[in-house]
Order: structure tokens, then C-alpha cells, then sequence
């Protein structure tokens, strides 16, 4: 039983280490791509919400 069920516990353990760092990688360059973009907007809403305040 442990013997026919341990390449499956390494295979899924390496197909979830292997989405974790796709997905990190995945949200890295989100962020490289959308932080030129988004930043200069949070800052404008920020300090129009400061002007407001």
C-alpha cells in the first residue's frame, strides 16, 4: 500500500511545488508589468482621498 502510493505522493508533491513557483512567477511579473501602471493611479487616488480628508 505505502510502496504503490508514494510515486504518487512525490508526483503531486512535485506538481504542487511546480504551480507554487508558477504561480509566484506568474505574480511577479504581473506585478513588473501592472507596477508602472498601477502605482501612479494608487498614488493619485491616494492623495486625492488625502486632499479630501
Amino acid at each position: 500500500m505505502f510502496i504503490c502510493s508514494f510515486p504518487q505522493f512525490c508526483f503531486s508533491f512535485i506538481f504542487i511545488s511546480n504551480l507554487y513557483s508558477y504561480t509566484l512567477f506568474l505574480t511577479n511579473s504581473i506585478s513588473l508589468f501592472l507596477g508602472p501602471l498601477v502605482l501612479p493611479v494608487l498614488q493619485l487616488r491616494f492623495s486625492c482621498f488625502s486632499l479630501y480628508v
